[in-house]
């Protein structure tokens, strides 16, 4: 699957508003008789590692020139 400019700002948009609601949840007080049934933190994470994959993506469209690893 080729995702182009739309679907990457798309996803990109989604990881972030996901981030927000994490953080938003997670300044709540908590509540002991209706816990959290997914932790915040790892709505969190999951949300930055896309959100950096999708930057990393539209520098690659942007410049053409894809990434290459850090090694040797």
């Amino acid at each position: 699957m080729d995702f182009g400019w739309i679907e990457t700002v798309v996803i990109f948009g989604c990881a972030v508003a996901l981030f927000l609601w994490g953080n938003a949840i997670e300044k709540r007080p908590v509540d002991l008789e209706h816990p959290r049934m997914v932790p915040p933190i790892l709505v969190k994470s999951i949300a930055t590692v896309t959100a950096i994959l999708m930057l990393a993506h539209m520098i690659t469209l942007g410049t053409g020139v894809a990434f290459r690893g850090g090694g040797m």
